[in-house]
């Protein structure tokens, strides 16, 4: 059996979200599929407190300009 990870239920996805941490949602998790970009701009839980340490890992420090990209994209949906 296939699943459609499309519709998973916003509370799992959310659930998802938590657990992979802003840094992974804004570089890849939010990026699957529609559904899933219009859940990781929602209000929820990940966005209340933000965990950017991972992010240099991610985005090299001389890459400044995706850098402050990135985090005015978790402020704003902070």
């Amino acid at each position: 059996m296939e699943t459609d990870w499309s519709k998973l239920a916003h509370d799992a996805l959310c659930l998802v979200f938590v657990k992979l941490g802003a840094v992974e949602v804004l570089t890849g998790a939010g990026l699957v599929c529609h559904s899933w970009l219009q859940a990781a701009k929602l209000p929820d839980p990940l966005w209340q407190s933000l965990d950017m340490e991972r992010l240099h890992n991610k985005l090299p420090l001389k890459n400044k300009p995706a850098l402050r990209a990135m985090v005015k994209e978790a402020v704003d949906r902070a």
